[in-house]
């Protein structure tokens, strides 16, 4: 335990203890952010010795943890790097919110450097989101040792103008391929369709590091988050997952094709479908993130009518990263 002395003028008004996660906090924990009480009670990527709490005189106002990212559960592979992610709340009714921030993020840190020396030779290195408009909370990572990294623009797509579908029937996607043509078919996947392992196998061949299957399971837990798919049979060709964001938008994340059927316009078609359910559902916006050098990609959802409204930047820290050229 930590015990930080807060001090105003030459008095001593109250202490902040950084201590690690204990139980009897849930009920607080729950308070402050429900999300995150559920991620550190079940989430099965969470690093569970990294969940910190910061509390003054038995009252929580500040909570931090690491999630393992999909390439560090890869990190048997010879990848250029390894994140893992960093959450962190604070209660916004807290009048001392730098000291809790610095002190949740120099434990963090110290997760880090513990976590990167049992891999040597390995680049590890933790990461959160900040949306540009949070000049402060970005003043205060970089203050305590982190630096910007690849960040991430949100764009966003108005659904007035989108496609009509008859969702009571079943909807199909012809195709021509080198071999003939095809007919796919476009539908929602539930848990009761034991898809994951399928969904791993495609991930896996769309990207160099695939998602994490232990975090999709956990979103699924959520009645606003749903999966859909382009499927050949019982393969996944195409999919994307979707979440409620506020009472008008809704996320359209986790967007992929497999190789082998991509530049057919499958992953547009199903971008169509999905924007035109989101719309029967009564939201006015879909939106996603793209990391900031994926270009093919940001052309893809731009040619869909996504346009940027906004930036996240990407911070970082990593052990020993000033002795790093970037």
């Amino acid at each position: 335990m930590v015990i930080i002395p807060i001090l105003r003028g030459e008095r001593m008004q109250r202490l902040l203890d950084l201590i690690k996660y204990k139980d009897e906090y849930d009920e607080q924990i729950e308070k402050l952010d429900q999300l995150m009480y559920w991620k550190i009670k079940f989430h099965p990527d969470l690093i569970r010795e990294t969940v910190y709490l910061v509390i003054e005189e038995e009252k929580l106002l500040g909570i931090a943890y690491l999630i393992k990212r999909s390439g560090f559960l890869h990190i048997d592979k010879e990848l250029d790097y390894h994140e893992i992610i960093l959450e962190n709340y604070i209660d916004s009714e807290a009048s001392n919110q730098s000291e809790i921030m610095s002190l949740l993020l120099e434990q963090m840190k110290n997760e880090c450097d513990r976590i990167s020396a049992d891999y040597p030779g390995k680049r590890i290195f933790i990461k959160c989101w900040e949306p540009e408009e949070e000049h402060e909370k970005i003043e205060m990572y970089l203050k305590n040792g982190f630096y910007i990294g690849r960040g991430t623009p949100i764009l966003v797509k108005k659904l007035n103008y989108v496609k009509t579908f008859d969702f009571t029937k079943p909807q199909y996607l012809h195709i021509h391929t080198d071999y003939g043509s095809e007919t796919l078919e476009i539908k929602e996947l539930t848990m009761e369709d034991h898809f994951l392992d399928e969904y791993e196998k495609a991930n896996g061949n769309a990207f160099v590091i695939p998602d994490s299957i232990g975090d999709l399971a956990f979103k699924l837990n959520a009645p606003d988050v749903k999966v859909f798919a382009v499927m050949k049979g019982k393969e996944i060709i195409s999919s994307i997952t979707i979440w409620e964001c506020s009472e008008k938008r809704a996320a359209t994340e986790n967007i992929f094709c497999i190789d082998t059927y991509r530049r057919k316009g499958i992953t547009s078609a199903l971008i169509e479908y999905v924007c035109a359910y989101l719309k029967a559902e009564g939201y006015e916006e879909a939106s996603l993130t793209v990391y900031q050098d994926n270009l093919p990609a940001i052309h893809l959802y731009e040619k869909m009518g996504y346009r940027y409204e906004k930036f996240n930047f990407g911070i970082q820290y990593e052990t020993g990263y000033k002795a790093i050229e970037y």
